[in-house]
């Protein structure tokens, strides 16, 4: 009974100690994470990394919480992608504009912001006076993603910004511009909650996956 006593009490105390590990690492790397976004903020002269509250103006109401990609993975994606000078990329719910700089350090067409906050659009209207590395035309606007007119767009980022019900009039509008321009594009979509909608569409594929970062790369199949 006692040895049995023993072993119980050696073993929860070793599941604690185990939980505290895994509690101070998760918390540890958390905070590295924070402090290196912050740094790399001050690199660019922009701030995109603090929170702010916001009303959601989205027509289906499904707008996410304002959450800025980790650098490390759009340098992932960015380099991925192999872009061209003249492609023209989207940020759907673009917030303080972080994507947006990320893309406008390559020489291409355009990179859009889109967003429903104004109050995050005037953020990032202030990053673009500061941003020490702009070689792309950079524009934000105010528009909800479903309705924009992208005939013009060949690269499209998503980091879940909003729910199925927009990304299915997204998706929509993507394909509609398709039959009114012609072109090759790609779907960068981070963090793909809802990637089997874009798995049913006959009309992508998938190009490429970088799977520890949770990206998926999609693209028309008339792009090979």
């Amino acid at each position: 009974m006692k040895n049995w006593l023993i072993y119980k009490i050696l073993r929860r105390l070793k599941n604690f100690v185990t939980a505290f590990i895994q509690f101070i690492s998760w918390e540890t790397g958390a905070l590295v994470t924070e402090i290196t976004e912050h740094f790399q903020d001050k690199r660019l002269r922009i701030e995109t990394s603090q929170h702010l509250q916001f009303q959601d103006n989205s027509l289906n109401q499904d707008m996410h919480v304002y959450l800025p990609s980790p650098y490390s993975t759009l340098k992932l994606i960015i380099a991925s992608l192999k872009l061209n000078p003249n492609d023209i990329v989207i940020d759907y719910g673009c917030g303080k504009g972080r994507v947006v700089f990320m893309f406008a350090t390559q020489k291409l067409k355009k990179v859009l912001g889109v967003d429903l906050n104004e109050e995050m659009l005037a953020v990032a209207r202030r990053n673009l006076k500061t941003f020490k590395y702009l070689n792309s035309p950079v524009e934000f606007i105010c528009a909800d993603a479903a309705s924009f007119d992208v005939r013009e767009i060949t690269v499209f980022f998503l980091y879940n910004p909003f729910g199925y019900k927009t990304l299915i009039g997204v998706i929509r509008k993507i394909k509609e511009s398709l039959l009114e321009n012609p072109r090759n594009i790609r779907i960068v979509y981070f963090c793909p909650t809802y990637g089997h909608l874009l798995e049913d569409e006959n009309w992508l594929e998938l190009e490429n996956q970088i799977k520890r970062e949770g990206v998926s790369i999609w693209r028309n199949k008339a792009l090979s």
